[in-house]
């Protein structure tokens, strides 16, 4: 997990990631290139197995590998600091949930 601190630093996730493929290892080159270090425990914590999925062909994104060639120069300009985005808040007993509308246009895979 991260701290908030190191999310901040490390500028959030990606924008421009939409549809299957890449965030995950968009997110563990800016955990990487912030000097961070991903450690995992041993033994079985932390283990688990994933359920077979299967994704359609129109729902990956193509253009993650042109994404995660730039992820180092992309990291200070993607992320939390060009997300604009307006919440619509509602509390539950038991949950709050916050809802928000992005759009792709948010990072284009064409200007990197």
């Amino acid at each position: 997990g991260l701290t908030v601190k190191q999310f901040k630093k490390i500028n959030g996730f990606a924008n421009g990631f939409w549809g299957w493929g890449g965030e995950d290892d968009d997110l563990w080159n800016r955990v990487h290139y912030a000097g961070y270090l991903v450690t995992r425990p041993e033994g079985d914590t932390g283990r688990y197995k994933s359920i077979p999925h299967h994704h359609r062909g129109e729902v990956q994104f193509l253009g993650r590998y042109a994404l995660l060639r730039k992820s180092k120069e992309r990291q200070e300009l993607d992320g939390l600091n060009n997300l604009n985005y307006f919440p619509n808040i509602t509390y539950d007993s038991l949950y709050k949930n916050i809802t928000v509308n992005l759009s792709p246009e948010l990072a284009l895979v064409s200007e990197y």
